[in-house]
């Protein structure tokens, strides 16, 4: 059994200055909480922490639509685009799938 769970103000107190990228593929990752007087996502708390590029989610997303993200994102990267053009080009390649991709909030 797992009792305890990472919360934001452990992910803080990290040190992520190493990483270029975290991909928090689930639902409201980006949203803020306020827990014991302070308010800050998974996201912020990632970014806090000095994560270069984050990628999260501020409203539910659909698992299917999600996955398609994630797989387009990634194969970008393995074929040698940086992180800003895989996102960019994985979010444009939505539009194959649902009919405005804009809805969605991207940033």
């Amino acid at each position: 059994n797992i009792d305890t769970y990472v919360s934001g103000f452990d992910i803080k107190a990290c040190d992520f200055n190493h990483l270029d990228l975290v991909f928090l593929d689930a639902c409201k990752t980006a949203y803020a909480k306020t827990i014991q007087g302070k308010s800050y996502s998974l996201a912020e708390a990632f970014r806090m922490a000095g994560a270069k590029n984050i990628i999260a989610y501020l409203e539910p997303i659909e698992d299917d639509i999600a996955t398609i993200f994630a797989k387009y994102f990634y194969t970008n990267l393995f074929l040698g685009m940086n992180i800003h053009d895989s996102f960019y080009e994985a979010k444009n390649a939505l539009s194959e799938y649902i009919p405005s991709p804009n809805i969605i909030l991207w940033e």
